[in-house]
């Protein structure tokens, strides 16, 4: 056993390490980036998480979810009740569980490093310190150099993608800066378009969309419009005015943007100081009281709190004016505006949290199923973050067979769940027949980056994952096709990993960031998918199955879920331990092989989607009915 070892979680913490006097020592990287680091310095290194097993990552996983409604378990948090809503309870539930899991992996890693090893000295980063502190016994000696780093939560800082022709960029500006941007900008756009909504409409009956983006969902948007509905959009995150593309949408539909300042004004705005003001104290003066969250951050006999408190109190030190504004601003909106259906994606963000949590309960939310969810018992658990137990309204979902499983698994009400397909897929079956190219084939490249969602963003996945990406593309450059990348729009740091390889291979590989999934693939002949974890298949997949493209899926997962598109024959999904090179150069060679994939994979499509291309159609009669049910039960 050695009696020193160092613990490295930042990249930049490798120049602290004295390589002069390394004797019966061992370092242990904790990420990626410095297990690289490590290696480009020649230093001999373990990697540390190979010390946590996959079990306990799945028990730390379901630990993290535990934790989500902290703040209702203790009677001292309900101080923080504004408008009967609990402003803790307003952080973004991925965001924070995101965070908290990469505590508890870091923290379990290293408890098993230290059990394992029994040293007697610790060296790590001073952030690193409280897991050190609270898992060390009076006879290990520890030091800590000090760095920059601090992590911060998922959305501190916005990430800004745009292409310059094949050029991907993409830089970070904090919260702040981003929303001051999005507010300049949304003045400009819909002042100049006329876009702002009217409040002489208020009486009309309103379809209130949380955080959409409209040319997604252009023919759901024009048949709520011949239904004699006004159309707003209230975007907190990604303004609903991105592109040209959507201000000439809303203009077409009349749909329009919700002025805050028609909802909330000067001395609304005073008193909202005021009010976060009072809160800001109340925290700073229960925060430090540790007592009070003692039980409520308590895991294998360790209490986590100091893990996590520093994080969340500067969060919630930065965010709660905007909470309390937010708040302020929903339950003026419902009654200055006769909102009769909100639609929304999620219930689990902080402008979703707000509106819900402010609407009368009579007006209905509906959420919209927007991915390919193929759930099975086993990776059900995952799936938790949709939150369905503890929404309780409608949901509208692409099939029966998600309707079975919500029913099933998560024990919903059958009444609760609309069987409407994928509006947003309506416009794919207008023209799919596939273009095949005869000569140099295209071959897009959409590549599922790796999340922290589930605990499961190891050193070895990301290793595996470029090994299998450098795989397609000598391969591909090997059969001269013409190669797309097409990088996933959410804001993740896998993507950064991705761009940096591709580069390293062949500048000239266009990547995109925004372009339309769809007019990439009606450029492509065959699409290739990789997905690090099984549970979770690319709605990709899905889309290029409808516009009739073979697909090749490379799961990187030794759980290989048995999904209807895989058992059908739909796809050719393999694994990272087949042969790739072989695998995708027959799909390219074999002519009936890409023709058996097509007809197989539109057989599927017409089991899987309902009401495939009148989806839309059929939401907007569903919310007719919902809106007109709901206006009689109000009569009586």
């Amino acid at each position: 056993m050695a009696k020193t070892i160092i613990l490295v979680n930042n990249y930049n913490d490798v120049d602290s390490i004295d390589t002069n006097d390394l004797t019966d020592t061992k370092i242990f990287s904790l990420n990626i980036e410095t297990h690289k680091h490590l290696e480009k310095r020649n230093i001999s290194h373990e990697i540390g998480e190979t010390y946590l097993s996959e079990n306990e990552r799945i028990k730390l996983f379901d630990k993290a979810v535990d934790f989500h409604n902290w703040y209702e378990k203790n009677k001292d948090l309900k101080f923080f009740e504004f408008e009967n809503i609990n402003l803790l309870g307003l952080l973004d539930t991925v965001e924070f569980h995101t965070f908290l899991i990469n505590e508890l992996i870091t923290f379990f890693t290293i408890h098993n490093i230290i059990e394992n090893e029994q040293p007697n000295r610790i060296f790590s980063s001073q952030n690193l310190s409280e897991i050190i502190k609270l898992l060390v016994t009076d006879n290990i000696e520890y030091n800590f150099y000090t760095n920059q780093f601090s992590q911060k939560l998922q959305w501190d800082e916005i990430t800004v993608k745009q292409n310059i022709g094949p050029l991907p960029i993409s830089f970070n500006i904090s919260r702040n800066t981003f929303s001051k941007i999005k507010s300049i900008w949304e003045r400009i756009i819909c002042s100049f378009f006329n876009l702002w909504f009217n409040f002489k409409n208020s009486d009309q009956k309103t379809i209130l969309f949380l955080e959409f983006y409209p040319p997604l969902y252009e023919k759901l948007l024009f048949n709520l419009q011949k239904n004699g509905y006004n159309i707003i959009f209230l975007n907190r995150r990604k303004p609903a005015v991105f592109d040209y593309k959507s201000i000439k949408l809303l203009r077409k539909v009349n749909g329009k943007i919700i002025n805050p300042n028609n909802l909330i004004n000067s001395d609304e705005k005073n008193q909202i100081q005021i009010v976060a003001n009072e809160y800001l104290e109340k925290i700073e003066s229960i925060f430090s009281n540790d007592e009070i969250f003692d039980n409520l951050f308590n895991f294998n006999n360790y209490n986590l709190w100091k893990l996590v408190k520093n994080k969340l109190l500067e969060t919630y030190k930065i965010r709660l004016y905007d909470y309390v504004l937010s708040l302020k601003f929903s339950k003026n909106l419902f009654k200055k505006i006769n909102v009769s259906c909100i639609l929304g994606l999620n219930e689990i963000g902080e402008t979703e949290k707000s509106i819900i949590a402010s609407k009368n309960n009579k007006i209905p939310t509906i959420l919209l199923e927007h991915g390919f969810s193929n759930f099975s018992s086993e990776s059900a658990r995952f799936g938790i973050l949709a939150n369905y137990s503890n929404f309780n309204d409608k949901i509208a979902v692409w099939s029966d067979k998600q309707k079975s499983f919500l029913i099933d698994f998560f024990k919903l009400d059958p009444s609760r769940i609309i069987v409407s397909g994928s509006p947003r897929h309506d416009y794919l079956f207008e023209n799919n027949e596939p273009t095949i190219n005869t000569k140099n084939k295209t071959i897009l490249i959409a590549p599922t980056p790796i999340t922290q969602i589930q605990g499961f963003d190891t050193t070895d996945i990301h290793l595996q994952y470029e090994l299998i990406l450098r795989k397609i593309l000598t391969t591909l450059k090997k059969l001269n096709c013409n190669i797309v990348i097409k990088l996933h729009p959410s804001q993740n740091i896998h993507n950064k990993m991705i761009k940096n390889l591709v580069s390293q291979i062949d500048k000239k590989i266009p990547i995109h960031l925004i372009s339309p999934i769809n007019e990439l693939i009606d450029l492509s002949d065959i699409v290739i998918t990789i997905t690090p974890e099984s549970w979770a298949p690319s709605t990709i997949i899905l889309e290029s199955l409808i516009q009739n493209r073979p697909i090749i899926n490379i799961n990187l997962d030794k759980h290989l879920q048995e999904f209807d598109f895989i058992k059908t024959e739909s796809i050719l999904s393999i694994s990272n331990n087949s042969d790739v090179e072989k695998n995708i150069s027959d799909l390219i060679l074999d002519d009936e092989l890409q023709d058996k994939l097509i007809q197989n994979g539109q057989k599927f499509v017409k089991t899987f989607l309902h009401n495939p291309g009148t989806a839309s159609l059929t939401l907007a009669e569903k919310i007719k009915l919902i809106e007109e049910s709901n206006n009689s039960k109000g009569r009586n």
